[in-house]
């Protein structure tokens, strides 16, 4: 197997982890963010949440419900982590029988 053909494995393998783990991270900075801040965060819906005289608690909101796709991405990262490891293990094959 080629280093191109490596580094492209390795990419394509961060981008299928990051991209299906996305809106649990964004629902754990969520609630980071509003924890630090002395906030309450809850499913319901927003809640007042001043940061430097800023109120942030539509967007946190957001960001913590965000959390329900993660049904939707994590079965597609499923699906993508065994198309990923199909291609690698063929074009591991290919590299040692040559």
């Amino acid at each position: 197997m080629t280093r191109a053909a490596r580094r492209g494995l390795f990419v394509g393998l961060a981008l299928i982890i990051v991209l299906s783990l996305s809106p649990v991270l964004a629902a754990l900075t969520a609630s980071a963010i509003a924890s630090s801040a002395g906030c309450v965060l809850t499913g319901a819906g927003p809640e007042p949440c001043l940061i430097g005289g800023v109120d942030w608690g539509v967007a946190l909101s957001a960001k913590f419900t965000a959390h329900w796709f993660a049904f939707l991405t994590l079965a597609a990262g499923a699906i993508a982590l065994v198309v990923w490891l199909f291609v690698a293990l063929i074009l591991w094959w290919r590299g040692r029988s040559v």
